[in-house]
């Protein structure tokens, strides 16, 4: 098995910062099956059409054909909105590190890659499972082989990039953790190939509990005729696009169930499969009542809600052959899902286990996450995006971000089709505008993120800084950070903190090896402070004109941050500091900087035009109970 060290993230669940989901003591074997479609929305699964089997309409348009999946509804519980990303890198980079893409950089699918010092699924059941990638990877930059090796995986077979040149003859590639890689022209049909191998695979691990990724290329372009035993059909090379791309998912569906077939019923018992799509259908595909205009590459839901469906031990037999309507994401919830089924802590910040909804079907969105988050960008990295788009919904409704204002609100209940902006009405109801508010400060909040590694677009260029960290035991917890006579910055530098669903802040420190050590998220744009003071104050002139803003919040509700002073300038004079106390601030801050020889700080804002850094060399103490060093 793989063997990659998660040194960051270890740290960083030593410290309380990563979500760590419930663990449980895993089943026997606990296998797991994640198998993605490539451009695949609610629309093209039969399942999802039905209007007999739960007790309401269905949502699909004229499916083709889906038996297999059909089935695996029947036998698990389906999900009714479940989003993921517009395109296929992002959504898979998500699946397999339980993260937000703004975290990993893979906004775009042109040319993502997943860094391989992020936690995958495979690093997570390392030490538990053989696990194996098959299929499409697409989250490696082209030719790398290796990049799902270095992802964790123990071995990699298929195709690298996000498409294959034609089904009939594609670039097929091989890799594994215990020698060098190779390639090969292959003929035969790519979705039958992609399931030989998963076949092939699961018989290769004998009693050994394992972890398939089993990606398929298919329905995604080129749009073609599959082979006649895999369908019914009826399709030709003069066929629609629409038709060609349901017969495509029909002769998925057939590879699938051979793919099931061939597991030995004892250890399908045991195996908990989940089928996703990875973004919406395509354009070309789209039929009525879906919208060519809302479907892949799109924060509508054409774009975003996919098909979802579970089927695991944790399912009692009363439950099976259900629907659920709960807020989920079909791609960062899965991290969260397989680590408690597998017994080990997660580390993806953004998921949720979908385990409850497994032992529940019936239960509604979970409070601990009542809104659902979706979000594109280009090109990749940390930013600044030529173009970005993001989409945050509640039970009934969703609101639209695009390049820097919030440009859409649609009630999903009302208008499932999003054909009724709201925003273009000439006023808001009194519960529109609240809904509006409150999705616009839930989006502002899931915005507030530290990359990975330290943001080399940074603006540095400061002479003094300093931090001092105190964690004593018992009472008395407090940090004080300072970036002194620093670069040109103005007001606007900063982004704007006064108005609800403005700039909110995330404060990153990083030790000299680039690990993420604490994450401080100031969340209170807009907001009212304890007397009812506004959090959020000007410095000098009203805005734009002031000199930069004071933040205070006595009550310390942003993780232990107190107070934060945003201080522009001409060169040589811009100030940054943030003071912080109480039992809010992370633990063991000093402990984790223990054999740290420099720190790096960075402020980042969620829509402000700068991100400040700046790097400590000279170390003054440091002891489990205080770090010093400027």
């Amino acid at each position: 098995m793989a063997a990659k060290t998660c040194l960051r993230r270890i740290v960083m669940a030593g410290l309380g910062l990563a979500f760590l989901g419930p663990t449980t003591t895993a089943l026997a074997r606990d296998n797991f099956l994640v198998i993605v479609a490539d451009d695949l929305g609610v629309d093209g699964v039969n399942v999802y059409s039905r209007d007999d089997l739960y007790g309401h309409a269905g949502e699909g348009a004229a499916p083709g054909p889906t038996p297999t999946l059909d089935q695996l509804a029947a036998e698990g519980v389906l999900f009714r909105n479940a989003w993921s990303s517009p395109t296929c890198a992002p959504a898979r980079a998500q699946a397999l590190t339980g993260r937000h893409a703004f975290r990993t950089g893979v906004g775009t699918a042109e040319a993502g890659v997943l860094a391989p010092s992020e936690t995958t699924l495979a690093d997570i059941l390392a030490a538990s499972h053989a696990t194996a990638a098959i299929g499409k990877w697409h989250n490696g930059a082209d030719g790398d082989a290796q990049s799902p090796i270095e992802l964790g995986f123990d071995s990699y077979v298929g195709a690298l990039g996000g498409s294959v040149a034609g089904y009939f003859s594609w670039q097929k590639v091989r890799a594994s953790a215990a020698g060098p890689s190779s390639s090969e022209t292959v003929t035969t049909y790519a979705t039958t190939d992609t399931a030989d191998e998963a076949i092939a695979a699961i018989a290769a691990f004998g009693d050994a509990p394992w972890f398939v990724w089993l990606a398929f290329n298919a329905p995604h372009t080129p749009f073609h005729v599959p082979p006649a035993a895999l369908r019914t059909t009826s399709v030709d090379s003069g066929s629609s696009a629409a038709t060609k791309w349901k017969a495509a998912i029909e002769a998925m569906d057939t590879e699938i169930g051979r793919v099931l077939e061939s597991i030995p019923a004892s250890v399908l018992a045991d195996t908990t499969i989940i089928f996703l799509g990875d973004n919406g259908s395509p354009r070309q595909a789209s039929e009525a009542p879906f919208s060519a205009a809302h479907a892949k590459d799109s924060v509508y839901e054409g774009g975003i809600n996919v098909p979802l469906i579970v089927k695991s031990p944790r399912i009692a037999v009363a439950d099976r052959g259900r629907d659920n309507s709960a807020l989920v994401s079909a791609t960062t919830d899965i991290f969260a899902t397989i680590a408690e089924i597998a017994g080990v802590a997660t580390f993806g910040e953004d998921s949720a286990s979908l385990v409850p909804y497994l032992e529940d079907p019936s239960l509604g969105t979970l409070a601990t996450r009542p809104q659902i988050f979706a979000q594109s960008f280009e090109p990749n990295g940390f930013g600044p995006y030529t173009a970005e788009e993001r989409a945050i919904r509640d039970d009934t409704w969703k609101l639209i971000w695009r390049d820097g204002a919030f440009a859409e609100l649609f009630n999903l209940v009302a208008d499932p089709f999003e054909t009724d902006d709201r925003l273009a009405a000439a006023s808001l109801t009194s519960e529109e505008q609240a809904a509006y508010d409150s999705l616009a400060t839930a989006m502002a909040s899931v915005a507030i993120f530290c990359p990975s590694i330290p943001d080399a677009a940074c603006q540095s260029g400061f002479a003094k800084a300093s931090l001092d960290w105190r964690d004593p035991d018992g009472a008395g917890d407090r940090f004080l950070a300072r970036m002194q006579k620093g670069p040109a910055l103005g007001q606007t530098d900063f982004g704007d903190p006064l108005a609800t669903g403005g700039t909110g802040y995330a404060f990153c420190l990083f030790d000299q090896n680039e690990r993420l050590i604490a994450r401080l998220r100031v969340e209170r744009a807009g907001a009212t402070c304890p007397d009812d003071e506004a959090c959020w104050r000007s410095q000098g002139a009203a805005p734009p004109a002031g000199k930069g803003y004071r933040y205070r919040d006595d009550g310390r509700s942003a993780d232990g941050v107190w107070q934060m002073k945003l201080q522009g300038g001409g060169a040589g004079t811009s100030k940054i500091e943030l003071k912080g106390m109480g039992d809010a601030l992370p633990d063991g801050v000093p402990a984790a900087l223990l054999d740290a020889t420099a720190l790096t700080l960075q402020l980042r804002g969620t829509d402000a035009p700068q991100c400040v850094s700046a790097t400590l060399g000279e170390v003054q103490i440091s002891d489990a109970d205080r770090f010093k060093a400027r």
